[in-house]
């Protein structure tokens, strides 16, 4: 499984993580910065579902959109 942040972001006209984090902030929701650089480069084997729930709320967007499975061979790429 992989993340579809970049997608999103760049769908949403959000242009950094940076952005994404304050955007995040000003929600009045929390998530640490390393959380989302490692989510925005899809580092994470594991997520919090406060994290999921929090990407969700601010981007507007159901599980589907920011998630895709992928092939085995496909995520070594």
């Amino acid at each position: 499984m992989r993340n579809r942040l970049k997608i999103l972001m760049a769908e949403k006209g959000i242009n950094s993580v940076s952005e994404l984090h304050r955007i995040i902030q000003e929600s009045g929701h929390s998530m640490s910065r390393r959380t989302l650089d490692k989510f925005a480069r899809n580092e994470n084997n594991t997520i919090a579902y406060d994290t999921i729930v929090t990407l969700l709320q601010v981007l507007d967007c159901t599980f589907g959109d920011l998630f895709v499975l992928v092939e085995e061979d496909e995520d070594k790429e």
